[in-house]
């Protein structure tokens, strides 16, 4: 291969590395994600480290961000928080993944005429809970990212990329 089409091709992979680094750090390491907003409800969605997501979801509707709060057991033995002047619904979604916990969010929602979500998810996960949440509910969604510890940054970038995949591809419930 001539050197001019060996540094072409060098330069288009170092622009492809560049914008897939970019990309991962915006949508899975640093979200841009808003404040918490006053809502009908907050979703505490399950995960890795469940109990900085409570303690954050819980905060929020002692804060008086919701007067409701929808509380995912997904695969996790954590009990259903008791709150006083907040109302708490536990579920526990099938599947035991973000997809269901988006599915039986948006039944509810609808079931109970909700307008709008305050969801609490981990970083790597609030992108992906903001699109499957928005394919099941219509009204205004705010998600707040809990920077929970990290297993390894690179198996955490893997998963995170998997699971945005399979969202977009496979788990297009909704």
């Amino acid at each position: 291969m001539p050197t001019r089409s060996r540094r072409r091709v060098v330069a288009g992979l170092a622009v492809l590395v560049a914008m897939l680094t970019i990309i991962t750090v915006v949508v899975l390491v640093w979200p841009p994600l808003g404040g918490p907003e006053k809502a009908d409800a907050i979703l505490s969605l399950n995960g890795p480290n469940e109990n900085l997501r409570e303690a954050e979801a819980i905060s929020l509707a002692k804060r008086g961000y919701a007067p409701l709060l929808l509380f995912s057991q997904g695969r996790s033995d954590y009990g259903c928080p008791v709150l006083h002047q907040v109302k708490v619904v536990c579920f526990a979604p099938n599947p035991g993944r973000t997809v269901g916990e988006a599915e039986w969010a948006g039944r509810y929602a609808k079931q109970h005429h909700l307008h709008s979500l305050l969801v609490v998810a981990g970083q790597t996960q609030a992108v992906r809970a903001l699109l499957l949440v928005g394919r099941c509910f219509d009204g205004d969604i705010h998600v707040i990212g809990v920077d929970t510890p990290k297993r390894s940054l690179p198996y955490d970038i893997v998963y995170g990329w998997g699971s945005l995949g399979r969202a977009l591809i496979i788990d297009r419930h909704c």
